[in-house]
């Protein structure tokens, strides 16, 4: 299917709620609501009161409406069945392509048995889509029929007959499809919702790690100035007959022999308050500095901000999946009772069906309004 229409980044709700009633799958989703809402509302109602017989005449217009609006909705369908065979035919080369030179090196890289599970994954996936759309080619195309028969142009009992049956059929099929795909988007959500949010502790672990070093070295920076400052002032030389320049050489060379003398002899200013000593510290600290960076590994330059982006988005794929996963299961459970039949099957009680059906509306106006805001 195409892709949903967004909103412009600086537009407000009714701009989003106009891009969503524009959409056909937007405006399936409120008319349906609007059915089971209806259904639920008459099924506490007094049938022969006013308030009750209008709201299942409510049910049954929104139940006509729906079939009018997926009026050569099949075509989409065949379209999407088309593209996905046609992927399957190049997954199938790819596959035939690498044959067994990638079967033998995916045992030895790893990253090599990444990309074969990847790719198996993506045939299997391609696999569940052609099923899901073939399934709804044939439900859609059959409810051609089941809104004619609403309308009242084909009124033979027999055919009408018939004709429900088999939608229903495909419409279960449709979901036998339909769940495992949501099913493995689920668990991929879930999974980059717990990484995302892994690499956030992680970032902000190492930032609270990295203040307390560099409390740490600051401190140790001070103390080893102060004591050079120190030996500094305490170290003399008589040089006042020399000449400016001169005097300013010989005193430092005096110093640095005088300190290289007292480094031999194994005193103390050697070992704590050595210049050369203290830039050798702070060389270890600033290649510790960068060792921590580099332990960073793909995430070095990334901030705490992006890092909360990535986990808000990767929340919201999670309750999108959510979402349709719940409408799928409470579908497949309405069509189970349409397909097994029976007037005491408990599914095909009226209070259940009209519950099953406003949770899947519910989640799918959820899932189509979110497919319309600007990512």
């Amino acid at each position: 299917m195409p892709p949903p229409r967004r909103v412009a980044a600086d537009a407000d709700e009714l701009d989003h709620a106009v891009a969503f009633l524009k959409t056909r799958d937007g405006l399936d989703k409120s008319l349906k609501l609007l059915r089971y809402a209806a259904m639920l509302g008459a099924f506490g109602a007094d049938p022969r009161g006013v308030a009750g017989s209008k709201l299942r005449h409510l049910d049954r217009s929104t139940a006509t409406a729906r079939k009018f609006l997926r009026l050569g909705k099949f075509l989409g369908n065949a379209r999407d069945l088309r593209l996905h065979w046609r992927a399957r035919e190049r997954l199938i080369e790819k596959t035939q392509s690498s044959g067994a030179v990638a079967a033998k090196v995916r045992r030895i890289e790893e990253t090599e048995t990444r990309a074969f599970d990847a790719h198996t994954h993506a045939l299997r996936l391609n696999r569940l889509n052609i099923g899901c759309s073939g399934a709804s080619l044939a439900y859609y195309f059959l409810e051609q029929f089941v809104w004619a028969k609403a309308v009242g142009l084909i009124q033979t009992p027999k055919t009408n007959t018939r004709v429900a049956r088999l939608a229903n059929l495909a419409e279960l099929g449709v979901y036998v499809f339909s769940l495992q795909m949501c099913w493995g988007e689920l668990r991929d959500a879930r999974a980059a919702f717990d990484r995302a949010e892994k690499a956030l502790l992680d970032a902000r672990k190492r930032d609270d790690e990295d203040v307390h070093h560099d409390d740490e070295e600051e401190e140790e920076e001070e103390e080893e100035d102060d004591e050079d400052d120190d030996d500094a002032r305490s170290t003399t030389f008589p040089t006042r007959a020399l000449p400016f320049a001169r005097r300013s050489l010989a005193a430092e060379t005096e110093r640095l022999s005088t300190r290289a003398s007292l480094t031999l002899r194994g005193g103390s200013s050697s070992v704590t308050s050595s210049p050369l000593k203290n830039a050798s510290r702070r060389a270890v600290r600033f290649l510790q500095r960068i060792s921590r960076f580099e332990a960073f590994g793909s995430s070095f330059g990334v901030s705490t901000e992006d890092l909360e982006a990535s986990v808000d988005e990767a929340q919201r794929r999670l309750f999108l999946a959510r979402a349709a996963f719940l409408a799928d299961v409470a579908d497949c459970a309405a069509c189970a009772g349409e397909v097994t039949g029976g007037s005491a099957n408990p599914l095909r009680a009226p209070g259940l069906v009209g519950a099953l059906g406003l949770v899947s509306a519910l989640c799918g106006v959820y899932e189509k309004w979110e497919a319309t805001r600007t990512p």
